[in-house]
């Protein structure tokens, strides 16, 4: 609501959901390379060239409060649109698919549709926009959204969108429509990675991707009218149990997570008719402690900013932080270590914190933030195994710690843990916490207190004999 961005040029009808992210990290105008430019498609069809185009921009930071305007260097971009406006419905007019973004070495790509015609790339670099159209088949790009995923996660980023073409004739006969899922290299877009085919239009679809059956490639998971949601390959196929019938038409993008923390993907859809469905699967979550997927939700992430690479999951939060008082006033805390993003890998640290006040409730974040800091403490466990911190902490009562990953997202204030004493150990092995009253003795002499296995009835006899197990024998000779 802010002044900065109304933005009286923008007068046409904005269908899209706006991307953010940082799209010339190279460039030398801090107002460039610092902070996200928002990019837009609108539904303006012009005309002046030999064909109609639509319009994307790309809006500093600060929009109409930047001085010298709010459009980015050579924006907006012009991508052609050769139905113009002889559709009847706003929504076919113009650039008015979700723009998303892939920064990578060779620029920044922006994945953009328009009614009616080929899919098209944007790459923005050194302040210059240039557009390539793909002229993939016949396909015509639908009202759909791009994602973009590295499939084989091996740092080549794929382009993957749904396209709607003409005529396909199959073993069910001829077909007017063609309609598919496409991931080409962003670098050679003629390099198809997935040619997936669905059964009706891929209306207002989005692509997620993960891998949902551990065999290093990622798969984009897509619906359509035809009730089914797909997981293609670029191997090629599905994987087993693929693809799920809702009994429904998908529209929206079904969204990847751990939904019930067993440390495997589910997959969670709903139709345009209301119904809600998760779906297990043997993709494990946290491959090798990073995250399975690298698109997973519409928009690529939590804050739906549209931006490939964007680091938005932040650590999950520790539920079961114990603090037991041990000698002198030292603490020992215990928890289950949490991950970068969510349960996946480590932490960059954690923020712990400790109160005198016997009442105190540190999981209270207004709490937390006033209680005293023992400073960022770097702990290397990685997510999901237990980690052990001891800290001097005299007259301290009780503990919460937030975690922080690299990119500075912090996660929920843990649970709050009273100091208490330090659990009995009534197993008798001689350890240090043995709490058991004279029994910590690991000489084996046979003694009643002594703890070693051979303990029996007929302690310290002078000559071995049966049923002495100190004897090495016992056979009487």
């Amino acid at each position: 609501n802010s002044p900065a961005w109304r933005l009286s040029k923008l007068c046409t009808p904005i269908f899209a959901t706006p991307a953010a992210g940082i799209i010339d990290p190279d460039s030398t105008d801090p107002d460039i390379s610092q902070y996200a430019a928002v990019v837009i498609g609108t539904g303006e069809s012009c005309t002046g060239g030999v064909l109609p185009t639509a319009r994307v921009y790309a809006i500093y930071h600060n929009g109409n409060a930047h001085d010298g305007g709010p459009f980015l260097p050579d924006w907006p971009a012009m991508p052609l649109s050769p139905l113009g406006d002889a559709l009847p419905l706003p929504i076919f007019v113009g650039a008015t698919s979700s723009p998303t973004i892939a920064a990578t070495a060779a620029g920044t790509y922006i994945g953009v549709g328009t009614t009616g015609w080929f899919p098209e790339l944007i790459q923005y670099r050194a302040g210059h926009v240039t557009e390539t159209t793909i002229p993939v088949l016949i396909a015509l790009n639908a009202i759909g959204t791009s994602s973009f995923s590295s499939l084989r996660n091996d740092g080549n980023v794929q382009y993957i969108l749904p396209v709607l073409g003409v005529i396909k004739v199959d073993e069910l006969g001829f077909n007017l429509f063609n309609s598919q899922v496409l991931a080409m290299d962003i670098a050679a877009p003629y390099t198809h990675r997935i040619d997936g085919q669905v059964e009706d239009l891929p209306l207002l679809v989005t692509q997620t991707v993960a891998d949902l059956d551990n065999d290093g490639a990622r798969e984009a998971i897509a619906g359509s009218g035809g009730y089914l949601i797909h997981a293609f390959s670029p191997n090629g196929g599905e994987p087993p149990g693929w693809p799920k019938y809702t009994q429904k038409w998908v529209m929206a993008a079904p969204a990847v997570g751990d939904i019930d923390g067993d440390g495997l993907l589910e997959i969670v859809a709903h139709t345009r008719e209301g119904w809600l469905y998760a779906w297990k699967s043997a993709g494990v979550a946290c491959p090798n402690d990073a995250a399975n997927s690298d698109w997973w939700r519409y928009h690529h992430d939590e804050r739906n900013t549209g931006d490939y690479g964007a680091d938005t999951q932040p650590p999950s939060r520790v539920t079961d932080l114990i603090a037991e008082l041990l000698d002198a006033g030292q603490i020992r805390l215990t928890f289950t270590a949490t991950g970068d993003d969510w349960r996946c890998g480590v932490a960059a640290s954690y923020d712990l914190r400790y109160s005198t006040d016997a009442g105190a409730d540190l999981s209270d974040p207004t709490q937390f933030a006033t209680a005293t800091a023992l400073g960022p403490q770097s702990i290397t466990t990685p997510g999901g195994q237990t980690a052990t911190l001891t800290v001097d902490a005299p007259q301290a009562a009780h503990f919460a710690l937030q975690a922080r990953d690299d990119a500075g997202n912090l996660s929920r204030v843990s649970n709050d843990a009273a100091v208490g004493a330090a659990d009995d150990d009534t197993t008798d092995d001689d350890t240090i916490d043995d709490d058991t009253t004279g029994d910590d003795d690991a000489v084996s002499d046979d003694d009643a207190d002594d703890d070693q296995i051979d303990d029996d009835a007929d302690d310290d006899a002078s000559t071995p004999h049966a049923g002495d197990d100190n004897g090495g024998g016992g056979c009487g000779c």
